[in-house]
């Protein structure tokens, strides 16, 4: 991608909304971009769901993530070991 315009109908999350440059200055110059080109869900990029995607990133962060309690491995793994 090099413009907003290959990003059209594409996903775009924002950094932290108390960030100026992860949030503040995109949510203000992308609207000035070009006329029609919005930074609500689903009117220029695409639709986001939320509550799916955190579902998703619960089940890896609890499961799947390299854990330092676990010296370095996955819960599942700690658990493997110790079946």
């Amino acid at each position: 991608m090099t413009s907003l315009d290959d990003m059209e109908g594409k996903v775009f999350g924002f950094g932290d909304p108390n960030s100026t440059s992860g949030y503040l200055i995109p949510s203000i110059e992308i609207p000035q971009y070009k006329d029609g080109v919005t930074v609500e869900s689903g009117e220029y990029f695409g639709e986001v769901d939320l509550e799916a995607r955190l579902g998703e990133w619960e089940r890896f962060y609890k499961f799947h993530r390299p854990n330092g309690a676990h010296k370095g491995k996955t819960p599942y793994e700690a658990l493997r070991e110790k079946l």
